[in-house]
């Protein structure tokens, strides 16, 4: 028997490590990038409307910034449902991605994935509240 194929083999343990942790680690992926896909959607459609009014009550010439972000928002706010089929069909792919990923990579490289694309899903949001707000506090 080769010592390869013997079931304390180092390469043999670390994929049943990795089959362990697999679906673990896609549930907490879609929980974090549900939650994360959560905060942007209110965002969109409770406070980017609110900057929408105040800035047509200034009534002045806006940037192409904020204007792009407006328009997304209203986007969104005029076909929720299709971001809603959208949203669940992406969490889908992203716990079979994710499982993928820890089973063909590793732990430690899924789990930065996972983390790269939450700060890359909160920062559009964050980026978007600053354009309206400096928007805004540029017509004061």
């Amino acid at each position: 028997m080769n010592r390869d194929d013997s079931e304390d083999s180092p390469e043999v343990l670390r994929k049943a490590a990795r089959d362990v942790w697999a679906p673990k680690l896609a549930c907490i992926a879609v929980v974090v990038h549900a939650i994360s896909s959560l905060v942007v959607a209110f965002w969109l459609y409770w406070i980017a409307p609110g900057y929408k009014k105040r800035l047509d009550d200034f009534g002045t010439e806006i940037s192409s910034s904020a204007v792009f972000a407006i328009g997304v928002s209203d986007l969104f706010v005029n076909y929720w449902y299709a971001f809603v089929v959208f949203g669940a069909a992406a969490l889908v792919v992203d716990y079979i991605a994710t499982e993928w990923m820890t089973r063909m990579l590793g732990r430690r490289w899924a789990i930065l994935t996972v983390l790269i694309i939450t700060i890359i899903v909160l920062s559009h949001a964050i980026i978007g509240f600053v354009i309206l707000q400096n928007t805004i506090l540029k017509r004061n």
